[in-house]
């Protein structure tokens, strides 16, 4: 029985072309519960445009480094469970960010069985509620792509 194409597909030298398959799945699920991830992961969803920039991933998680919070992305972009898109608009204006965070859909897809977004209504809920500063009002009212 052969597999069904996949747009994440990969060749072998055969030229055959194998599909995301369930490993593939694990592994992204694997990568994404990490626990600082998956609370980076909570940012995202919970953020309005589920878009946040860097920055505004730093304030809703102060006791995370920058560097740590990059890694962190960084990990979920190559599970290919997150992307990284730019607003070329504003790539050049120091008063707010270019770059956001946000789900893939095979991420979406993945993160399905894990109550993410089931809380999601909550977890936007509790975004509301932060007592936000001038910046993070700044990076939060910034255009997405």
């Amino acid at each position: 029985m052969s597999q069904p194409e996949s747009e994440r597909g990969y060749e072998r030298s055969s030229g055959d072309v194998l599909v995301e398959d369930l490993d593939d799945r694990r592994e992204m699920l694997d990568v994404a519960t990490q626990k600082t991830r998956f609370t980076l992961l909570q940012g995202i969803v919970s953020h309005p445009a589920e878009l946040p920039s860097l920055r505004e991933l730093e304030l809703l998680n102060p006791r995370l480094g920058r560097t740590t919070i990059h890694e962190h992305l960084e990990k979920l972009i190559d599970a290919g469970v997150i992307d990284r898109v730019e607003n070329t608009e504003t790539a050049n204006d120091p008063n707010v960010p270019s770059k956001f965070y946000g789900l893939t859909k095979e991420g979406r897809s993945v993160l399905e069985g894990t109550g993410l977004f089931d809380a999601a209504s909550t977890l936007k809920h509790y975004y509301n509620k932060i007592q936000k500063t001038e910046e993070h009002d700044r990076y939060e009212s910034a255009p997405r792509p």
